[in-house]
């Protein structure tokens, strides 16, 4: 019986004493990764110093420090993220294919309505005589308030961005196969607090 009464006292103080240990390198391992936390915040602060001018405009990283602030970003933990006024983001997927319709596509050949911009280029609104509406992958067409038509001297109230089809399935492919993230302000940032 006291052969057993001293097995059980060591066995309690054999376990509380790996229980300390365990609780002090717990201890360590969270202030450890604190230290890393703190190192890893403060590295992509570094980064952005170089391309963000607060309030202003943030300029695209060269290739080497985009990959640096997507590797950090990713490497942060939500609550990490969620504080960040700058974030590495996935790219936006491509537009949705939108044809115009036969009365719209007709319209769009108004000089004094829409400006035009057909693959990325300015074109003269006849040249779309060259076109029907099904050779249009996608049609965005935005207003132009008072401000932007006094810039153009009021020649036209919308700008109107079309693809061709061949044009657009080139963009769509390349959108898809662009997996990089790439740095933003987070505009959502007011509404998650």
């Amino acid at each position: 019986m006291k052969k057993l009464i001293i097995f059980t006292i060591l066995s309690i103080a054999t376990a509380m004493s790996y229980a300390q240990t365990q609780t002090e390198m717990n201890i360590e391992a969270a202030k450890s990764y604190a230290r890393a936390d703190k190192e890893l915040n403060k590295v992509y602060q570094q980064i952005l110093k170089k391309y963000v001018i607060p309030n202003k405009s943030v300029h695209l990283p060269n290739e080497t420090d985009r990959a640096r602030l997507e590797v950090l970003f990713k490497s942060m933990n939500k609550e990490q993220q969620n504080k960040q006024e700058y974030v590495m983001q996935p790219p936006f997927p491509p537009f949705a294919k939108s044809s115009p319709k036969e009365s719209e596509f007709e319209a769009f050949k108004n000089g004094k309505i829409y400006g035009v911009w057909l693959d990325g280029k300015k074109i003269q609104n006849t040249i779309l005589d060259q076109y029907q509406a099904s050779d249009i992958s996608h049609v965005f067409v935005s207003k132009l308030y008072p401000n932007a038509q006094k810039t153009i001297g009021y020649k036209y109230k919308f700008q109107v961005d079309l693809m061709t089809n061949a044009h657009y399935e080139k963009y769509r492919k390349e959108r898809l196969a662009d997996k990089k993230y790439y740095l933003r302000p987070d505009w959502f940032r007011k509404i998650k607090k």
